[in-house]
């Protein structure tokens, strides 16, 4: 799925020929509302079984991309801001299971066998996410020939909206080991405060902010990259995979090192 809706969605809104300002917006929100949804997980996640929480979040996504395919096949006349809106929903999701995810994972591997546990996993999703991209790309650039670039997009879409749905359906049968729904609730301001005393340590502290100014450095030029080469320097659908998927391929490598 990853390699579908995160890597063509701003293809996707170019294709919709949405302003500057619709991309910009396009992929702000959604890092806020994911950012924020962290840290709600992590407040309201101790109420609720702890796989409950990750399959709907899952399901969310799910329908998030549903929508999306929904954009693509009707085109609407407000077609980015309903993608907009359904972007915010997709990576608030998504943020909203990634604790919940690591600390079920944390308890399903053992210590000694999670950095090759992890690496392999990175890798093989990697791969993968690569396949599926690059022939995205390859499809696209052929119905963009025949001007049917909407009708391959939505296909792809509910192709990534089945995937997540089937994913739901095997998390909701994976063990649990933590009983999450058992653990005593915190209040919210609970939460904030322990992120406070979290800031006091030097090395999470600084850690911290040299990956805020990374992923601010980032994210100034990343939302144009996509309308830079699909308007300025007219790249087919096949020449803007071959270039996006170049940075897949390279974290494959790095990490088989």
């Amino acid at each position: 799925m990853t390699g579908i809706c995160d890597n063509y969605l701003g293809a996707f809104a170019v294709s919709l020929r949405a302003s500057l300002a619709q991309m910009g917006w396009l992929m702000a929100a959604p890092q806020l509302a994911g950012a924020l949804f962290q840290l709600l997980s992590v407040w309201l996640c101790p109420r609720f079984s702890r796989r409950r929480a990750i399959v709907t979040g899952v399901v969310m996504q799910a329908l998030a991309v549903l929508g999306m395919a929904g954009i693509a096949l009707s085109r609407p006349d407000n077609a980015v801001t309903w993608l907009i809106g359904f972007a915010i929903l997709y990576q608030a999701s998504a943020n909203f299971v990634q604790p919940q995810w690591r600390g079920w994972m944390g308890s399903v591997v053992p210590p000694r066998r999670r950095g090759a546990f992890f690496a392999g996993r990175t890798r093989l999703t990697m791969i993968t996410s690569f396949t599926v991209f690059a022939g995205g790309g390859a499809l696209l650039g052929l119905f963009q020939r025949y001007e049917l670039a909407w009708l391959c997009f939505g296909g792809l879409f509910l192709l990534a909206a089945v995937g997540r749905g089937t994913s739901a359906h095997q998390l909701r049968h994976m063990h649990d080991p933590d009983h999450s729904g058992e653990r005593a609730a915190i209040s919210f301001t609970t939460t904030l405060s322990r992120v406070r005393e979290a800031f006091r340590d030097k090395t999470f502290y600084q850690y911290s902010l040299f990956i805020a100014g990374m992923q601010s450095a980032v994210a100034i030029s990343a939302p144009f990259f996509s309308v830079y080469m699909l308007r300025d320097l007219n790249f087919t659908y096949w020449q803007f995979a071959a270039n996006t998927g170049v940075a897949i391929l390279t974290q494959f490598f790095t990490l088989s090192v």
